[in-house]
């Protein structure tokens, strides 16, 4: 027989009709059981990271304990080293004298300290016999290279005194030209433009077309600016001090 409803009330949605066994699970605590437990995820990472704990501080545990073999390696090391050397000293030094017996002399006598020990006798020495002298150079010697190790070496007074002192008959045109470049550039190097100009226009308006007479006209060319250059600023400094001149002398007219 159906079960009448009571009046006012509606039959639950979902809910089976009166009298038809239901669906739903009982009612117990399962579910609050399973909420309960850890998610596995969760376990895993829980226990990774204990595992990671672990192997960190088993690292270190080694690494110190070979921190400290290390250390105890150098310190035997050292002490054998330190033993090594106490050995070798104690082998360099002399035996220590016996106070209970008297030193000996040079004779091989006890020295009882009263008198002065004998020296050991040494034979006479022998006179060397003389060393035979290398024979002189009889063979000329290169002035030209002498004086341009001179020029090189900056000594260029001397240098000048030997480029004078060559024979031009001795030389060849080219070493003589050579030459007189020199004594040119040593006269430019002594501040005596005077005689370089007229050793360098010399082998500039010479007929032989060499690397002498560009490298003169070039040399001419750089000396004739400069001066023209130092006359400039002869000039402007010569003007400066007369304008400085007129300046302090009208401001004490004043």
């Amino acid at each position: 027989e159906a079960v009448a409803t009571p009046p006012g009330s509606a039959p639950s949605a979902g809910a089976p009709p009166a009298g038809m066994p239901s669906d739903a699970p009982p009612s117990d605590n399962r579910a609050d059981s399973v909420r309960s437990r850890p998610l596995p995820a969760a376990s895993f990472q829980y226990d990774h990271g204990q595992f990671v704990i672990g192997r960190i501080e088993q690292t270190l545990q080694e690494s110190a304990d070979l921190r400290g073999r290390r250390l105890e390696d150098l310190r035997d090391q050292l002490e054998a080293l330190r033993m090594m050397m106490e050995t070798r000293a104690a082998a360099t030094q002399p035996p220590a004298a016996d106070p209970a017996t008297p030193a000996k002399d040079g004779s091989g006598n006890p020295n009882t300290g009263d008198a002065t020990a004998a020296e050991p006798e040494t034979a006479a020495a022998k006179a060397f016999e003389a060393v035979p002298l290398k024979p002189l150079s009889t063979s000329p010697i290169d002035r030209l290279a002498l004086a341009n190790n001179l020029f090189a070496s900056g000594q260029y007074g001397l240098a000048l005194e030997s480029y004078r002192q060559l024979n031009p008959e001795s030389l060849t045109p080219s070493d003589h030209r050579w030459a007189r470049y020199q004594m040119a550039c040593c006269y430019r190097k002594l501040g005596n433009p005077t005689d370089a100009e007229e050793i360098y226009r010399e082998l500039a308006s010479a007929t032989t077309e060499d690397f002498i007479s560009h490298q003169a006209r070039w040399w001419l060319d750089r000396m004739q600016k400069r001066q023209r250059l130092e006359a400039s600023l002869k000039g402007i400094d010569d003007a400066l001090k007369s304008l400085e001149s007129q300046i302090h002398g009208g401001s004490n007219g004043t």
